[in-house]
C-alpha cells in the first residue's frame, strides 16, 4: 500500500476505533484488568491493522510508532485531563458544579509532605418524577472521591 493510503488508514482507525475506546473510559478507572483487557485487545488489533502487521507480530513497538497510549494509560490521561479542565474552569458548567475541591497534605516519608488535589463529587438530587439519582459517576454511598493529581512543591 502507498504511503498516503497508509496514513489515510491510520486516520480512519483513529476516528472510528480509538474514539470509541475513549468514550466514557474515565468510568473504567480503577476497574480490574479483566475488564480492561478486552479493550486493550481491540486497540492492539487496530494498531496491527493500521500498520499492516500480522496477528503474531508484537504490538508494543507498533503502539509507540503510532504514538498511542495503552488503554490503562489512556484512561489515566483522560481522567487527569478532565480534572485539569475542571480545575481551570475550561469545562462545561455541569462538570464544574459536580466537583468540590480541597487540598490534603499526605505524609510520604520522614518530613516530606505533598499537597494532593482531590475532588468530591456529590450525588445529584433525585429526579422528582422517578425518584432516581441522575449522577454521572459511580458512587460509594453518596460521595465519590478521586485523587486526580499530585502537585509538586
Amino acid at each position: 500500500m502507498t504511503g498516503s493510503g497508509n496514513g489515510n488508514r491510520k486516520q480512519k482507525i483513529s476516528a472510528f476505533i480509538l474514539s470509541r475506546l475513549d468514550y466514557c473510559n474515565v468510568l473504567l478507572s480503577r476497574l480490574p484488568m479483566s475488564t480492561i483487557r478486552p479493550l486493550q485487545r481491540v486497540q492492539n488489533a487496530a494498531a496491527r491493522l493500521a500498520l499492516g502487521l500480522s496477528p503474531r507480530d508484537h504490538v508494543s513497538a507498533a503502539l509507540k510508532k503510532l504514538h498511542w497510549l495503552a488503554v490503562t494509560h489512556r484512561i489515566q490521561y483522560n481522567l487527569s485531563l478532565m480534572m485539569f479542565l475542571v480545575h481551570n474552569h475550561q469545562c462545561p458548567d455541569y462538570m464544574g458544579n459536580m466537583c468540590h475541591w480541597s487540598v490534603m497534605i499526605l505524609d510520604v516519608g520522614d518530613s516530606v509532605q505533598l499537597p494532593v488535589l482531590t475532588t468530591t463529587s456529590r450525588a445529584l438530587e433525585p429526579n422528582s418524577e422517578t425518584g432516581r439519582s441522575r449522577s454521572l459517576v459511580r458512587k460509594r454511598g453518596t460521595t465519590c472521591h478521586n485523587q486526580s493529581a499530585l502537585l509538586t512543591v
